[in-house]
């Protein structure tokens, strides 16, 4: 697509030779994109470039392709030096479904994530952070399909299950009464006027 195109190019131009790697993620890759969607490109790169790269973070190229990224520090000591947002653990548990734009391979070369401290993880993440934030109003309250969906992505895997990085791949594995298949028909656009207050239950039951 001529927007991740132009968005690789800009990513080059601005850190040159300190680029390791560029990644694409998300629903582009799952080929599951609503009109709402954004691209979303993670940028791997080295110590060097922390200063011009905190100069493009964030940045959206043509309204829809979004950057973030890690420093190969932050991805050696699994832990995030600077700002806030996923995990390069996380990351890594992930990077074998993204696709490779750009540069060197990550796969298999730093500490990723277990299932289980995800699935905690999240959990607390949604409850402590996700959820108070909806309820400020500081949070979208249309983003929580998508965050239910992931944490229902890391209970499959938990049981031992392994769905496909694919929303409907979740969907297809999860019981019928499972939250996770509510979140799935109002992302595909049903609308369910208690699913906020029944996820904050099942997070209090399931915690």
């Amino acid at each position: 697509m001529d927007e991740i195109n132009d968005a690789v190019k800009y990513i080059l131009e601005s850190l040159d030779e300190n680029v390791y790697s560029i990644y694409v993620k998300g629903s582009f890759v799952m080929q599951e994109m609503l009109p709402t969607s954004d691209i979303d490109l993670v940028v791997i790169y080295r110590e060097t470039a922390r200063e011009a790269f905190n100069k493009i973070k964030g940045h959206e190229v043509r309204g829809s392709v979004s950057i973030s990224g890690f420093s190969l520090d932050e991805l050696r000591s699994g832990e995030r030096k600077f700002g806030e947002g996923e995990s390069p653990k996380s990351f890594m548990r992930f990077v074998k479904y993204y696709k490779l734009l750009h540069g060197k391979s990550v796969l298999g070369k730093f500490p990723m994530q277990s299932d289980e401290k995800a699935l905690m993880g999240h959990k607390h993440f949604l409850k402590n952070s996700f959820i108070p934030g909806m309820e400020r109003g500081d949070v979208p309250k249309d983003l929580l399909p998508k965050q239910i969906l992931w944490m229902s992505f890391n209970e499959l895997k938990v049981k031992g299950k392994n769905p496909d990085y694919s929303f409907k791949s979740i969907n297809e594995l999860l019981p019928q009464d499972h939250i996770g298949k509510r979140a799935y028909k109002m992302r595909m656009g049903k609308e369910d006027k208690s699913f906020f207050e029944d996820v904050k239950k099942y997070l209090e039951s399931s915690s």
